[in-house]
């Protein structure tokens, strides 16, 4: 929300779908967008010190402009929230994207 530092709303109608998991490790939402660009991945992480999940010590995400695709998981240890060598939702945070 535009509450946040540097945040913004999302226009309605943006986001397509969107699926929420909670485990006892993490949570996760994963989903698509209305894209109009073939931009390069977008990862975000723990390490931007002004982005956090409230109530967890970690998270990692991507964002796919050229997929269309969002993902985000929140973990309560550190160990649940590495990334793989390759970037992307779909090889990072499995879900459902549909």
């Amino acid at each position: 929300t535009s509450a946040l530092v540097g945040g913004e709303v999302i226009p309605s109608g943006v986001i397509e779908s969107a699926h929420f998991v909670s485990t006892n490790s993490h949570v996760q939402v994963t989903g698509r967008f209305k894209s109009e660009s073939n931009g390069s991945v977008f990862v975000f992480d723990s390490s931007y010190p002004e982005a956090k999940c409230e109530g967890y010590s970690s998270f990692f995400g991507y964002i796919e402009p050229n997929l269309g695709l969002f993902c985000l998981r929140c973990c309560r240890s550190g160990a649940d929230c590495e990334p793989k060598d390759t970037p992307g939702c779909q090889n990072n945070i499995p879900g459902d994207y549909d």
